[in-house]
């Protein structure tokens, strides 16, 4: 077979068959598909030092891997250049110059756009199987939100705030009415963990779930308006307490979720009946099976994803219909060919839109004057805080007339943070976010990729 091919082929041309089909890594086969993965550039747009890294992880793919190991990728680069140098293509002040500003331009680049793409390709091998051929993929990225989204949360994560009140990771996501992800952010930094919060992580939701508790209350003929006691109860030896550590006595539905009083909302989840209320939940999609029919439910102890819980909140913005997150639009063939289309047919009503309107008026009074206030996003928007116990998650989920927007910040082994709550931290840079979306255009593109 070698013989075969030195004959019918030139060494070029064998190098260029070679270089189209090796696997480079992280699911990529062939240059092109390498150069788009790790650069964002076709393969004949690589600069020199880009291609040493590239030629270099292909001794070990995963070792090398500039995204996970830029440390021994570069080192790889280097000697790849020095070979190179040694072998008479290019010059020893091209090679060092090379690997001088390639590596710094890689350090300071931001890759928090990949924790979007890993899902992309996670969602793209679950609609068309093992991909073992090129494909291109249409996605919903908006560069813009995903910049400003980045942004935020690395200011936030690298503050002093953060460190004194031991916050080591976040999550965010931002996502139009229909479940399209606009946005994505896993993590503070996807070169030193890969593990995607937003999608992968699940944690207790808080208080972030009593929108839904009071939403399926106001179904059955309840009101905002309407006066309760809040009083101690007593479920089965358990005494849920206020955050306050006090009781408010008479006290409207409005202002017990705008002030996310815990004992009313369990309340008003016993008299609701908690399979209805849980019915409610998982129909939006904030809770998974597992989640139990209790008392506890109003207060957020099931676990969920930051994705999920996002698009539960879609569903109050879009008027009450169900949404299901996806990030791809479109998958065509090398040829042009389209091989998936997203159809977007046949979305169920979840809920008559008058319920879900008595719910915005409470949520837009969550940010002017209740737990919400420091999200403050200067735009007309809804949305609740979410904390849960002893400090180890912290939510803000809310949306605006346009998209729906969740962030998360705590720790990945779970440990308590020094007093953050939902509507500390986690408000803050959701209404930073909100504000600066809402923003004209800016004129420099997104260099994330």
């Amino acid at each position: 077979m070698s013989f075969w091919l030195e004959y019918k082929l030139t060494k070029e041309q064998i190098l260029t068959i070679y270089l189209n089909r090796v696997y480079f890594g992280a699911g990529t086969y062939g240059i092109d598909a390498a150069a788009r993965k790790y650069y964002g550039v076709r393969a004949r747009h690589l600069n020199l030092y880009q291609a040493a890294v590239l030629a270099g992880l292909l001794k070990a793919p995963s070792r090398y891997n500039p995204l996970t190991h830029p440390k021994e990728a570069d080192k790889r680069a280097r000697l790849v250049l020095a070979n190179m140098v040694k072998a008479g293509f290019v010059s020893a002040r091209t090679a060092l110059n090379a690997a001088e500003i390639g590596a710094v331009a890689e350090k300071n680049k931001d890759k928090s756009v990949y924790y979007f793409t890993d899902w992309i390709a996670d969602e793209a091998e679950a609609h068309l199987g093992s991909v073992g051929r090129d494909i291109v993929v249409k996605t919903t990225l908006d560069p813009k939100k995903q910049a400003i989204l980045d942004k935020e949360i690395k200011r936030a994560l690298n503050s002093e705030e953060a460190r004194e009140k031991n916050v080591s990771q976040a999550a965010g996501v931002i996502m139009a009415k229909d479940g399209a992800v606009l946005a994505m952010t896993g993590g503070k930094d996807y070169r030193y963990s890969q593990f995607n919060r937003a999608v992968e992580a699940k944690r207790q939701i808080g208080s972030a779930i009593k929108p839904f508790v009071y939403l399926k209350a106001f179904e059955q003929g309840a009101s905002a308006a309407d006066i309760v006691e809040d009083k101690p109860l007593y479920l089965d030896g358990w005494n849920p307490k206020n955050f306050s550590g006090k009781y408010y006595g008479e006290i409207s539905l409005h202002d017990a979720l705008i002030y996310s009083v815990n004992t009313v909302a369990v309340a008003t989840a016993i008299r609701t009946g908690v399979r209805s209320v849980l019915k409610t939940a998982r129909k939006f999609g904030i809770v998974g099976a597992d989640c139990q029919a209790n008392g506890a439910i109003a207060l957020g102890v099931c676990q969920t994803s930051l994705t999920d819980a996002v698009s539960a909140y879609a569903s109050l913005l879009n008027g009450g219909f169900a949404v299901t997150p996806y990030g791809i639009e479109e998958i065509l063939d090398q040829s042009g060919q389209v091989i998936y289309s997203r159809s977007d047919s046949g979305r169920a009503r979840l809920v008559n839109p008058r319920y879900i309107a008595e719910l915005d008026a409470v949520l837009m009074d969550v940010i002017q004057k209740g737990t919400g206030k420091q999200a403050n996003p200067t735009v007309l928007a809804k949305g609740k805080t979410g904390t849960t116990q002893n400090y180890r998650d912290a939510w803000f989920i809310g949306y605006t007339q346009e998209l729906a927007a969740g962030i998360w910040v705590g720790n990945d082994d779970e440990t308590p943070m020094k007093k953050v709550t939902g509507g500390s931290m986690p408000a803050k840079i959701w209404g930073k976010v909100v504000h600066d979306i809402s923003l004209p255009p800016l004129q420099e593109s997104y260099s994330g990729l």
